[in-house]
């Protein structure tokens, strides 16, 4: 009896030993398994995500092209053609770079000029940056003021501090309590505000972009 219940014993050892080693063999198949089909799915996830993101770089191309077909075309009422407005654009765009203000707070500044007959030259455009950083106020603003002076609206210039006063064919313009007399012309009131700049704001916009 107690041979019998041996040999039982021995064989439900060695069922329990082979059932074992063929649970780690299916433990080891399977993550096998598992590490070659994390693998496949990787490969699957990298020309996917690589697709992810010449899609993004597409999106943002067209929006970008569509960004300066906008602002060519807005550039044109300023130009009057859309070649010289590419053109005037690409020197708007390089002097955003010169000066901290924002190119659409460049290009609204210099259509305000425009519509006066003020001419938006790279010198202007830099001079009343100058102005508007040493007064506390925003491009477009000292642009708009200057556009009012020229339609002799020259009590605006306050704001900037500038005492102007009208003497026939002639302006007195006072700034610090210096005195200037410039004919009253917009080309003279354009080539004042040049000076102004240079003077007393030059600093100001170097210390900005530095």
């Amino acid at each position: 009896m107690a041979k019998t219940v041996n040999y039982a014993g021995t064989v439900l050892s060695l069922n329990t030993d082979k059932y074992s080693k063929s649970l780690k063999a299916m433990k080891t198949e399977s993550l096998s398994t598992i590490k070659q089909i994390s693998s496949g799915f990787k490969s699957m996830l990298a020309p996917l995500a690589g697709l992810i993101g010449v899609t993004s770089s597409f999106r943002q191309i067209v929006s970008s092209m569509k960004d300066y077909e906008s602002k060519v075309s807005s550039l044109t009422a300023i130009t009057g053609d859309l070649q010289q407005a590419k053109v005037l654009f690409q020197g708007l765009n390089n002097l955003s770079r010169k000066i901290p203000q924002s190119f659409d707070e460049i290009t609204s500044a210099a259509t305000s000029l425009n519509k006066v007959g003020l001419k938006p030259s790279e010198e202007t455009i830099k001079a009343l940056s100058a102005i508007a950083i040493g007064t506390g106020q925003s491009l477009s603003s000292v642009a708009q003021t200057l556009s009012s002076a020229s339609m002799n609206r020259l009590k605006s210039l306050q704001t900037l501090g500038i005492q102007a006063t009208r003497v026939g064919d002639q302006i007195e313009m006072t700034f610090k309590g210096q005195k200037t007399t410039i004919e009253a012309t917009n080309v003279a009131l354009e080539q004042y505000m040049q000076n102004l700049a240079k003077q007393n704001f030059s600093q100001t916009l170097n210390f900005q972009m530095q």
